[in-house]
């Protein structure tokens, strides 16, 4: 058993998602069994350095850092933040889904006046063995005084609406101050930046 070191550069909204991502990016391209050298065998670590706003210059600043660390500990994945590099934009979008009436077959326990007891959910049947169970056991429960068991459609949904939310297609921007032109309250707006993660992984 030893160690390889790993130098990985990624561009998240905080250090803690680059490392979940970079993590996840191995476990789909090796798996959960093969993981020797890679950065699943290191815990998340702390931050080596940073600065405000990337320039090509922090990365030779970072190798440097790095560098005087000997590549960084065993089974850590420490990181140095590089700086600001854009912002991040998406908005709530929702999507107004509707559905049609649909009926089905089923076999309804029903009172003495035909009404299906309630909650209908659990009164409605595909087979007549235990719609019949059903009845017995409303009879006993003093649920109704008469439960009739026949086989009759039903409507198991209406016209309805459904509203979806989900986040739309990420828009990047490299302005110097946070955007504001198009932001509402229902947008999101992130600073990312760029990461090196860096350390020894067990192999």
């Amino acid at each position: 058993m030893g160690w390889k070191t790993f130098m990985l550069r990624i561009e998240a909204p905080s250090p803690e998602e680059g490392y979940e991502i970079l993590v996840e990016r191995f476990t789909k391209s090796h798996g959960d069994r093969d993981t020797a050298g890679t950065i699943k065998t290191c815990e998340y670590g702390e931050c080596k350095g940073s600065f405000p706003k990337y320039l090509l210059y922090n990365e030779s600043k970072a190798s440097a850092i790095i560098k005087g660390l000997d590549g960084g500990s065993e089974g850590v994945a420490d990181f140095i933040d590089l700086g600001h590099t854009q912002w991040r934009i998406q908005h709530l979008m929702r999507e107004l889904k509707r559905y049609t009436a649909k009926t089905f077959m089923k076999y309804a326990v029903c009172d003495d006046n035909g009404e299906i007891l309630e909650p209908k959910e659990d009164y409605l049947f595909a087979d007549k063995i235990p719609a019949d169970e059903k009845a017995i056991e409303a009879m006993k429960a003093g649920i109704t005084k008469v439960a009739r068991v026949f086989r009759t459609q039903v409507v198991l949904s209406g016209n309805q609406e459904m509203s979806v939310y989900t986040w739309s297609a990420p828009q990047y921007r490299q302005t110097k101050e946070k955007p504001t032109r198009g932001i509402t309250e229902n947008s999101r707006v992130e600073s990312l930046h760029q990461y090196i993660f860096f350390g020894k992984a067990k192999t």
